[in-house]
């Protein structure tokens, strides 16, 4: 919970920062890695990268992303990687055609990607669920070697 009300910080930081009432979803994206690196960097040996091409958003909408790049990355930092085990968390934000497509990929564990998993009751699945839906986008997951979350929200 207390990442969810950071990032919810972090967006009204960049806000004030904006001259525009649009926000800039590349520093949304930096704060919010930089801030859950932080959390979550008590002795874990795990990189967070990203890069985000420059794409802005109305800010009610920058909110709900903001809080699902939160979900994907703490579900990452908190089941990708047990008995410290290391890795990495990739995050990127391109533009495609008139598509922000978000990936979030970890090079972890993974897990049963099937949509019965998913309907187990998991919070963070259903909230990221709502909020895409919100969005107007879509959500789902590639199988790779560990985990890769894709949402596509249209712009």
């Amino acid at each position: 919970m207390r990442n969810r009300v950071s990032v919810l910080a972090n967006l009204y930081e960049t806000l004030q920062g904006e001259d525009s009432p649009d926000v800039s979803l590349e520093q949304l994206i930096k704060r919010v890695c930089t801030s859950l690196s932080h959390a979550f960097s008590s002795g874990a040996n795990l990189k967070l990268t990203f890069e985000a091409q420059p794409i802005t958003m109305g800010s009610r909408s920058a909110s709900a992303f903001g809080l699902v790049l939160n979900e994907l990355i703490t579900n990452a930092f908190k089941h990708a990687f047990p008995d410290n085990r290391p890795g990495r968390i990739d995050v990127s934000l391109i533009r495609e055609k008139d598509n922000a497509i978000l990936m979030v990929e970890d090079d972890g564990i993974g897990f049963d990607h099937s949509a019965k998993q998913r309907e187990e009751g998991h919070f963070g699945f259903e909230l990221i669920d709502t909020l895409v839906e919100q969005l107007g986008g879509s959500f789902r997951f590639e199988g790779v070697s560990g985990t890769r979350a894709i949402v596509t929200i249209p712009l």
